[in-house]
């Protein structure tokens, strides 16, 4: 439980309210803002983990009563000088704004009848998230974020708050190729306390779509003689009632008809599955929607490619994912991370030749771009550490993220997945599309590998994922599991 304390000068108002939600012992008091006082309760012991601040006062430092003035804003550079604990500002009107204190964590306005059980749980909740945001170690809770870059910081907070404190049903992820966008979905998915391996993370792939694929890739197709049934993201979710994330990559590639078409399931439309009016599917409340794009989606709006009324609404909840280029100060750490990550054993020392080499480099796909710099450095030299001339830019910057290593390795790769080291999540995560050359050789590989006895089950527990999603992969892939084992005879 927070500790927590309150500078107010009539805490008797809110004395009880708070002590029921934090208990007695929890909660501290500061009827003046003698910045003295406040400082020594701050720094404890115990330490005080989120500070509440009004913003007018009656009373001086010293206690003498006056005339009330609103030095709250005062008090909280004050403390900012010195702390780094989290302060929520409480107003009396809404005329407040984020802009009137930058220095805040959070505003909250108090309510007119003390007793109101809404402003205690909307309190507690925003006293518990600030709390877990100050106690994070980022680096364990997501792997994906590396350094002390506050923007990253920043993104990181956001997921732990749209997540669980202040769950929203629609999230967009903005960032340049390689910044980690889907790995941002893939950390909201599972702070929401889902499973990514049990169906209910779904993806559409919407570059360059077309609408009939777009229509099938959401709502599947029924059987047709002599093919396989495609199952559509939508009837897998239906099957876990709705208790998922449904993940639009590259939203900002979409033509206006899938906008259309996505924009009515938004809204609550029903959707019908494509040459089969008599099924259709209406997607449950808890259904959360995620969206990625590389591109301005407010820039394309007014260009009349990407339609308003859709940009309206997935524009209210934004986390935004800054380029390596504006992050040069992490490259030591990255470069630590990838080198343990992709070679246990080798020297993780970086040279001062190599960080100017690293650093001097744009980095045009960014975090991908250089992880795959590393790994390859890594796979083909025996140098520990690495020098600068074990670095080759020109061969990876102008491969998609994350596909040249694939591509080189395809047999590497699969041998990871028999031995239980790689599954479908990480497969993702390599930047490997799921519908295309590269992942029909590594299924083809796959398949011969597992040998005669191959099905659908076999490759999803190789693949780490369900029946289902291996079942739409391989029909998407046009891959005849009956086709391949007659090649085994």
């Amino acid at each position: 439980m927070p500790r927590i304390l309150f500078i107010d000068d009539y805490y008797d108002d809110f004395a009880q309210g708070l002590k029921e939600k934090f208990s007695d012992s929890n909660v501290l008091f500061q009827k003046t803002p003698n910045i003295r006082e406040i400082n020594k309760k701050i720094e404890g012991p115990p330490k005080v983990d989120v500070v509440l601040l009004d913003v007018l006062f009656e009373y001086d430092e010293k206690g003498n009563q006056r005339s009330a003035e609103a030095i709250g804003g005062e008090v909280l550079k004050k403390i900012k000088q010195k702390h780094d604990v989290p302060v929520l500002i409480l107003t009396t009107t809404a005329r407040e704004t984020d802009a009137s204190y930058p220095q805040a964590s959070g505003i909250i306005q108090k309510p007119k009848n003390t007793s109101d059980e809404t402003f205690y749980n909307t309190l507690f909740t925003e006293i518990s998230l600030l709390t877990e945001i100050q106690q994070a170690d980022w680096d364990q809770r997501f792997g994906f974020i590396v350094g002390n870059s506050p923007k990253m910081i920043e993104a990181a907070q956001s997921i732990v708050r749209f997540a669980k404190y202040h769950p929203a049903s629609i999230i967009l992820v903005t960032g340049e190729t390689g910044t980690g966008k889907e790995e941002v979905c893939r950390a909201i998915h599972k702070e929401c306390g889902f499973n990514s391996n049990d169906g209910s993370y779904q993806v559409v792939h919407c570059g360059k779509s077309e609408t009939r694929d777009f229509k099938i890739n959401l709502g599947g197709f029924p059987p047709q003689p002599g093919a396989q049934r495609v199952i559509g993201v939508l009837e897998i979710l239906e099957g876990l009632n709705w208790q998922g994330t449904l993940l639009f990559d590259e939203i900002d590639d979409l033509n206006l008809e899938c906008q259309n078409l996505l924009n009515r399931l938004l809204q609550g439309d029903d959707f019908q599955q494509e040459n089969n009016p008599n099924r259709v599917f209406s997607p449950g409340p808890d259904l959360r929607f995620l969206f990625t794009a590389q591109k301005n989606i407010a820039q394309l709006v007014s260009e009349g490619s990407f339609r308003k009324d859709l940009w309206r609404r997935i524009e209210v909840h934004i986390i935004g994912l800054p380029p390596l280029r504006e992050r040069m100060e992490i490259i030591p750490q990255l470069y630590e991370f990838y080198v343990k990550e992709f070679s246990p054993g080798k020297d993780s020392y970086l040279k001062s030749e190599l960080k100017a080499k690293l650093k001097g480099y744009h980095w045009p796909g960014n975090i991908g771009e250089f992880k795959n710099v590393i790994q390859r450095a890594i796979a083909q030299t025996s140098n520990s550490p690495l020098r600068p001339e074990d670095i080759d830019f020109t061969s990876v910057s102008s491969q998609p993220t994350g596909s040249l290593i694939s591509r080189e390795n395809i047999g590497i790769t699969v041998e990871k997945i028999m031995k239980g080291e790689l599954g479908l999540q990480e497969i993702d995560d390599m930047g490997i599309n799921r519908v295309g050359d590269l992942m029909q050789k590594i299924l083809k590989l796959l398949i011969e590998k597992i040998g005669p006895q191959v099905t659908q089950k076999s490759l999803a527990e190789h693949l780490k994922t369900t029946v289902d999603i291996v079942k739409q992969i391989l029909s998407k892939n046009k891959i005849s599991l009956v086709k391949a084992k007659k090649a085994f005879d």
